[in-house]
């Protein structure tokens, strides 16, 4: 289907652009790659296309200390040679290779929190030198192809669609109606976006299979979350709206008072789920997660 057609890029617009391209670019180096080889992976796109862009945004999601020079980055780095050896291996676009560059990634920050948890008795260094040990040796397709079967026992392939001839009322029923058949789009990037945020979910909903529990979990939202934002696009054809689930809370993550009550105080944590309703995918929730607020610095955006 093709798309519409998009306004040309401000003088600002493509600076950001070009400069994330650099940035990319120099991260890629950082790791190894060639400038030849940096070329090999673009293939001929442009760098300020939406290919190269989203690979420099996946990128952004840093390792610690990468592209320094510091015994601490050379720790790391086999960890993201190997990211980019397993993302390299899988893809057939840019846009899957950044997808399974980003579920390395969210397996890496695994291993590193367990390792922080567990082995105190370490430096620093020694922890990055653990976790890319791990990373070197893990089956990471082997665990991406049992999460993606997850995936699939989980959400039904077949695409939600929902008619937008409706009110926004209806149209937001009909949403909470499809709840548990609603997915997030691509395969990987589903697994990517439930281990990245499985510990954003709240303590009672992290029961079982990470996977299962986070799809489980944006079902819920789906349902019983206040919807806002909805917004008519491409002439009414495509639609896009929020919803959040309150979730009063201690200051520990236990519930403490009625919604509104807790609300009233600032004592609430959110769960957002971000929805879009689209003629060729139907409705998809391409991200769940705690609001930003809430989310410590170093978490990916989403």
């Amino acid at each position: 289907m093709s798309q519409p057609p998009t306004s040309p890029d401000s003088e600002a617009q493509q600076r950001e652009k070009d400069n994330r391209a650099t940035q990319l670019e120099a991260m890629l180096r950082w790791a190894g790659l060639s400038d030849r080889g940096i070329e090999k992976l673009r293939n001929g796109q442009d760098r300020t296309g939406p290919g190269w862009q989203r690979l420099a945004k996946a990128v952004e999601n840093k390792y610690p200390a990468m592209g320094k020079k510091s015994a601490e980055a050379d720790a790391v780095r086999p960890a993201v040679v190997e990211g980019l050896r397993f993302a390299r291996r899988g893809s057939s676009s840019l846009q899957e290779f950044a997808y399974r560059y980003e579920y390395f990634k969210a397996l890496y920050d695994e291993q590193s929190q367990d390792i922080l948890t567990n082995r105190r008795d370490l430096s620093k260094t020694e922890r990055h030198e653990l976790a890319s040990r791990r990373m070197t040796r893990i089956d990471a397709q082997g665990v991406l192809d049992s999460d993606t079967e997850i995936i699939r026992k989980e959400r039904s392939q077949e695409r939600v669609d929902i008619d937008l001839n409706q009110s926004e009322e209806e149209i937001v029923a009909a949403i909470r109606e499809q709840a548990e058949n609603i997915g997030m789009g691509h395969d990987t990037s589903t697994a990517y976006h439930a281990r990245k945020h499985f510990g954003e979910l709240p303590k009672e909903e992290q029961v079982g299979h990470p996977i299962s529990a986070y799809l489980k979990s944006l079902a819920s939202t789906i349902q019983n979350g206040e919807a806002s934002n909805f917004t008519r696009m491409d002439e009414g054809q495509s639609a896009s709206l929020v919803i959040d689930r309150i979730l009063p809370r201690k200051r520990d993550g236990s519930p403490k008072r009625q919604e509104s009550e807790a609300k009233e105080a600032g004592e609430v944590s959110v769960l957002r789920a971000r929805l879009f309703v689209r003629p060729h995918t139907g409705v998809v929730a391409p991200t769940h997660m705690r609001d930003k607020a809430e989310r410590p610095a170093d978490h990916e955006r989403g």
